[in-house]
């Protein structure tokens, strides 16, 4: 069983709540990736910033209550849903025993201007690709070209309002272009009825096909309660639980927390070492280009 977990109402809301919720406040905003899988996007922004990017969506605690379980809203309020629910987004924590021992990609964290330690841990599939990398990508992808690296990023097959059908696997492959990764996304957005825009500020439709970034996972460091959580909510679509029962006590037999130990926490550290060395490739062989310009530079008119 891995260590990957959720907030308890009391984090977030009331005695024990984070440090880095007083100074920032417990609202989130939702990846392109979470908003494709059916997550509830709001027409709110985090600190006020108006861009797509910044917008919020709600997040599961793991704290049962008046028969339902309390979640995160769009706002940073506390509220109730069932826990059939998969329009709800997987905030994730991790508890660690001293600064020393936090995870990353292998660069140290840095502080914000309020004093917040962050640190880059695992990767993810996150932020919708630009619109001419959009058809670039599908170009080569359909020319049967682009290169699989092995590695991919497991969903629900279920939409968001499939509230009783049981979790299936859908996998989605990552390819690599050009130094980055990408996966391709079927999109099934929670306003099924409109198209949704991403952070690329294009609109898609149901069964559009979007590219999406795997990217570094940013995670906020709380050094007094001595854990950490993602700064964004990374996943959604997943159900909490199938069966309309649920105690906080429980949380470690429930359909999300399986979820997390079977495939979140390997999928988010698959691509660290390969990913890193792809950068580390990139960087050295923009150096010698520029070398090699110095070298011999291009006096042609």
């Amino acid at each position: 069983m891995s260590n990957f977990t959720f907030l308890t109402q009391e984090q977030c809301f009331e005695n024990d709540k984070l440090d880095i919720f007083k100074k920032r406040g417990s609202a989130a905003a939702i990846t392109d990736f979470s908003i494709l899988l059916g997550g509830y996007v709001s027409i709110f922004y985090m600190d006020g910033k108006e861009s797509l990017e910044n917008r919020t969506g709600f997040y599961w605690t793991k704290t049962n209550d008046r028969e339902y379980n309390v979640f995160v809203n769009w706002c940073g309020s506390k509220h109730w849903s069932t826990v059939l629910n998969r329009d709800g987004c997987g905030r994730i924590s991790l508890p660690f025993s001293d600064i020393e021992s936090i995870p990353t990609n292998g660069k140290k964290g840095e502080r914000a201007e309020d004093g917040i330690l962050e640190v880059e841990y695992g990767y993810y599939p996150q932020k919708a690709a630009p619109k001419d990398m959009q058809l670039k990508l599908e170009q080569i992808f359909k020319s049967g070209k682009l290169v699989r690296t092995g590695n991919g990023y497991t969903t629900d097959l279920r939409k968001y309002n499939e509230l009783g059908e049981r979790f299936e696997i859908n996998r989605y492959d990552e390819y690599q272009y050009c130094g980055k990764r990408y996966v391709r996304v079927e999109s099934y957005p929670r306003f099924e009825e409109k198209e949704i825009q991403l952070s690329n500020e294009e609109k898609y439709k149901i069964g559009d096909y979007v590219w999406v970034e795997v990217s570094p996972v940013k995670w906020l460091v709380d050094e007094k309660a001595k854990i950490m959580i993602t700064e964004k909510l990374i996943f959604s679509g997943i159900q909490f639980n199938n069966t309309n029962y649920y105690h906080t006590e429980d949380f470690d037999k429930t359909d999300i927390k399986a979820f997390l130990d079977v495939f979140f926490s390997k999928e988010l550290e698959q691509s660290r070492d390969a990913i890193g060395i792809d950068e580390k490739m990139l960087e050295e062989t923009q150096t010698r280009r520029t070398r090699l310009q110095k070298l011999n530079p291009d006096k042609t008119k």
